[in-house]
């Protein structure tokens, strides 16, 4: 049956089956009855029942928005001004921005336009934002997450545990996500856990929270907010912002099919997956299998260089640098460093040390200059500074560029090769 009201305060009580009840102005009481019932309360402080069924309250005409609390009962706002709502299921919001949220069961509740925050709590529920750049909270149990046109975001910052999500339409797991389907999500907003956030082509605004998250842009222009903790950083094809905020953060850029040049100081990134990027407060730079340059900050720094033949530059700060495979190029900087060459013939430079330089490729520490405090392994080739250096070798085959100065190059086991270069060496 449909029942329309007067202007009244009048009592529309629906049969058995699936009706439709408009109360108009005044302070009505439209009971549903059983059945799959639509319920319009419009103007007014109106009690809805829906009674049995899946039953259906409409604020879409309302002059002004909305707040629902299906826990409580109770609506503020609008057409909701003063509202009651019992047996309600199913809410569809004004033009506005509303506030809708759900009671523990399964439900469905729609924004519309507007800026809409829907939350759905306990039970399986289906969020639809609508137009606008909606906030959708599914909490407990496999939700329906449909931000529809805008900026829309899912919110998990709730979640009594970590959450795992890829936006391509899977089911994500872990926490409030279990099993929960996401479509024309833009900006999530991870836990206070470990989680793990996989985006698509589109841009994207991921936000880890607290916990060593990991977070992944893939294509497109993304922003990546570790949030607190030590997180990992995959920004994708891109003109991407990672951003590591606190902790000690990875720009993980392993996957790039072409050499990146990765510089801390600066902030920025070129070539192949780095291209376009902006870096703030990362700690740790994982190379691609390419010939990369990594360039750290005044800060400890961690550059690794992974296959290829690369090139990383510590600055200043207590660096730790690796080159892994290939024939790499490291140049510690100020600080005491961590050099590990790894396979391939690898060179530590100290050519640009303002004084002279003790350096040992045995494992002891440096003395003077930039090599104070460094300590060198996996490293054959030895080029010293432009003032008095003492290079000692290893019982490898190694290369000792003493360069200028009065130079002391010590050659241990092997065949070494011992180039003085300029001064009394």
């Amino acid at each position: 049956d449909s029942i329309g009201g007067s202007t009244g305060n009048d009592v529309l009580i629906g049969n058995a089956g699936n009706d439709t009840l408009a109360g108009a102005a005044g302070d009505d009481t439209l009971q549903g009855g059983t059945g799959d019932d639509l319920l319009t309360g419009g103007a007014g402080a109106d009690s809805l029942d829906g009674g049995a069924g899946f039953d259906h309250a409409d604020y879409s005409a309302s002059g002004a928005a909305v707040a629902i609390n299906l826990a409580t009962g109770t609506g503020t706002g609008g057409d909701a001004q003063g509202d009651t709502l019992t047996g309600i299921e199913y809410i569809t919001g004004s033009d506005f921005n509303d506030t809708l949220q759900g009671a523990g069961i399964a439900e469905r509740l729609e924004g519309g336009l507007g800026d809409d925050r829907l939350s759905g709590t306990v039970g399986e529920d289906t969020l639809q934002g609508g137009l606008g750049n909606d906030t959708l909270t599914g909490g407990a149990d496999a939700d329906v997450l449909d931000g529809g046109a805008g900026i829309d975001t899912a919110d998990y910052s709730a979640s009594g545990a970590a959450v795992q999500i890829i936006l391509d339409g899977s089911a994500a797991s872990g926490g409030d996500a279990q099993g929960d389907v996401l479509t024309t999500i833009e900006h999530i907003i991870g836990s206070a856990f470990d989680d793990m956030v996989t985006g698509n082509s589109g841009a994207e605004l991921f936000e880890g929270g607290a916990g060593n998250d990991q977070l992944l842009g893939n294509g497109g222009a993304d922003t990546l907010l570790g949030g607190v903790g030590d997180d990992t950083l995959t920004g994708g094809a891109g003109a991407d912002m990672l951003d590591g905020e606190a902790g000690f953060n990875t720009a993980d850029y392993s996957a790039s099919g072409v050499a990146v040049d990765i510089d801390l100081q600066a902030g920025t990134g070129l070539g192949g997956d780095a291209e376009g990027d902006t870096l703030l407060n990362i700690q740790r730079v994982v190379a691609s299998a390419n010939n990369d340059t990594l360039r750290g900050s005044a800060n400890a720094d961690r550059l690794e260089g992974g296959a290829g033949d690369d090139t990383l530059l510590g600055a200043a700060g207590n660096d730790a640098l690796l080159g892994g495979g290939g024939d790499d190029s490291i140049v510690g900087g100020a600080g005491a460093d961590a050099i590990e060459g790894g396979s391939g013939v690898d060179t530590a430079s100290y050519a640009a040390s303002g004084s002279g330089v003790t350096v040992y490729l045995d494992g002891r520490a440096g003395i003077g200059g930039d090599a104070q405090g460094d300590v060198l392994t996996g490293v054959e080739r030895l080029i010293g500074s432009a003032s008095a250096d003492v290079l000692v070798g290893a019982t490898g085959s190694d290369t000792l560029e003493g360069g200028l100065g009065d130079d002391t190059l010590v050659g241990s086991a092997g065949a070494d090769l011992l180039s003085g270069g300029a001064g009394f060496d």
